[in-house]
């Protein structure tokens, strides 16, 4: 029973020792974050030397980062002028064929022009004695219109002499039905006449209707051809632009890569 009971004096003391030992620990502690802090402290004030070989390996994988996204973005859009230049070489082709289709058409128009034109020189070297026999006819007309004018002339005379004498002299008959006779071989040969001029007139007519829409049609094609030379031209010397301008952007692009390549010394050591 005696052993059972506890010393107040001893428990009190066992208290106190303990706070110390608390008081101590903590101020253990707070010694130990001082001490702490202070050597961050000189740590963070004293510089870290860096080694120079990896911050320029640092750099140069930087650069080289930088150069591979410059190189794909120059290789796409190398590659789209390779297809824009395709594109051109093609519609240069194109206009290469219409060209040589166009020059073979002119080449055709200017041998249809020939003929043409050596054709209205024949049907005018035609139309010459047709000419001549038009103003031929037109005196042998006159000429058949006086003598017809003297045979009536003639004939009424006549008629006047067979008024007054009641009988007729044989002579005079003969005379009288041979100038009738001739009278109408003449009118024949008259109305013939004048139906062959009326036929060369028409067909001379025809010709020059035929020709003149010829000329027409050569001059409208020619016109055309020229607007279709001259506008082929234009497209052609602004493909020629276009595939130069291209080629000039396609031979910076290399170039500009060729540059940015970076360049290491042979055997991969890389000096520092």
């Amino acid at each position: 029973m005696e052993k059972c009971r506890l010393n107040p004096d001893s428990v009190l003391l066992k208290k106190q020792a303990h706070s110390n030992d608390k008081e101590g620990r903590r101020a253990t502690n707070c010694e130990d974050d001082i001490l702490k802090d202070h050597y961050d402290e000189s740590l963070a004030a004293k510089p870290i030397r860096k080694c120079p070989f990896l911050e320029k390996c640092t750099r140069l994988e930087k650069k080289n980062q930088e150069m591979d996204k410059k190189l794909k973005r120059m290789e796409k859009y190398s590659k789209g002028c390779k297809a824009e230049l395709q594109r051109f070489v093609k519609r240069f082709n194109e206009f290469k064929h219409i060209n040589i289709e166009l020059d073979t058409q002119n080449k055709q128009l200017l041998i249809k022009n020939q003929l043409m034109r050596q054709r209205i020189t024949d049907v005018l070297q035609q139309n010459k004695p047709h000419v001549k026999h038009q103003e031929r006819i037109t005196i042998c007309d006159h000429q058949s219109t006086q003598q017809q004018i003297e045979t009536e002339i003639i004939i009424e005379n006549a008629a006047v002499i067979d008024r007054r004498s009641l009988r007729m002299a044989p002579e005079a008959e003969r005379k009288i039905l041979k100038l009738q006779q001739e009278n109408q071989a003449l009118q024949v040969r008259l109305d013939r006449d004048r139906q062959v001029m009326m036929d060369a007139v028409g067909q001379s007519e025809r010709v020059q209707k035929e020709l003149e829409s010829c000329l027409l049609t050569v001059q409208t094609e020619r016109n055309l051809l020229r607007e279709e030379v001259k506008r082929l031209h234009e497209d052609y010397i602004s493909l020629t632009d276009g595939i130069l301008e291209q080629l000039k952007i396609i031979n910076d692009a290399a170039l500009l890569k060729r540059r940015l390549v970076p360049r290491f010394p042979e055997g991969g050591d890389l000096k520092i």
